[in-house]
């Protein structure tokens, strides 16, 4: 565990939602960390920070060979699905020649390399997919994203892919999924939930723990890193109110086609964690768990109700 500790980690995408917990995780545990960002101030203690356009070859082989980390996370992305499907030129240079740029430049220095996937790679017909099942991807996220997970495998064999669904407590230029659920709680907003769009969803904390185990373990190939439990959006998120202690009363039932999305969405994007299970030899959080993670208000509102 020494010598883990000693480990220079880079992480792309760092003032993401999943850069930032990993760099703080990092940071925490001793860990020399060099965060590789597009915008916004990071501010964790002992993280070195770095400006680069992942699209840009020459910059990202020069931080690389600079810095001479041990193992490069590949979080970067536009994860705006919407986004990608209206500009797919955009999600095509970020998500296969950033991530090509990336690989080429770990492989050079035989660095290690995690490539941070989608649970999105499939059409939605099948629950809990494993990570044999063929990708069947249906808009331009999930399309870019698969072609730069195949580009990383197809450059630098020494590859682990991950394939997730995360929430986590955002930053002050980012709100999160969960976050906004919160706050519409808290105002006691309407909030529409799909009853109909199935996730194994698993906090951001988790998430980085198991990167962190998965890459001292060496780790190579596909793995899902999701949450034991398929639920749907709309479960979610009344368990998330119940653990806060807020009602679920403003929580409305509603289907993914009374939604006007500009990009088609998998209905069941549910992975299957049976591989990673018995790689580690112990079950995933469930949902009530990850959710554990967050900051809540439960105990105020526990203490308003006694009163």
């Amino acid at each position: 565990m020494a010598n883990h500790k000693k480990q220079h980690w880079m992480v792309t995408g760092a003032s993401g939602l999943l850069g930032y917990e990993l760099c703080n995780q990092l940071s925490a545990s001793g860990r020399k960390v060099s965060a590789l960002k597009f915008t916004n101030q990071l501010g964790i203690k002992g993280v070195e920070e770095f400006v680069v356009d992942i699209t840009n070859k020459y910059l990202v082989k020069k931080i690389v060979e600079q810095q001479k980390p041990d193992i490069i996370v590949h979080a970067a992305g536009i994860t705006n699905v919407d986004e990608c499907e209206k500009n797919p030129s955009l999600a095509e240079t970020v998500h296969v020649m950033g991530t090509r740029n990336v690989a080429e430049s770990a492989k050079s220095k035989n660095i290690s390399l995690i490539y941070i996937s989608t649970d999105h790679l499939w059409d939605g017909t099948n629950a809990k997919v494993d990570e044999k099942t063929p990708p069947y991807p249906i808009n331009t996220y999930a399309k870019t994203k698969l072609k730069g997970e195949l580009a990383a495998f197809e450059i630098y064999e020494h590859t682990l892919s991950i394939r997730t669904n995360f929430f986590g407590e955002g930053r002050p230029w980012r709100t999160s999924f969960s976050d906004w659920i919160l706050k519409n709680l808290s105002k006691g907003s309407t909030l529409n939930m799909f009853t109909d769009a199935y996730f194994t969803p698993i906090s951001t904390q988790f998430l980085c723990q198991f990167i962190i185990e998965l890459a001292h373990k060496k780790a190579n190939g596909i793995f899902n890193v999701a949450g034991s439990e398929r639920l749907s959006k709309y479960d979610f998120a009344v368990l998330l109110a119940k653990k806060s202690g807020y009602s679920s009363n403003t929580i409305k039932k509603i289907l993914v086609s009374d939604f006007g999305f500009s990009a088609p969405r998998p209905r069941d994007m549910s992975l299957s964690t049976k591989k990673i299970e018995t790689f580690l030899g112990r079950t995933m959080p469930t949902a009530a768990e990850s959710i554990s993670t967050l900051s809540l208000t439960t105990q105020k509102n526990n203490q308003a109700s006694n009163s």
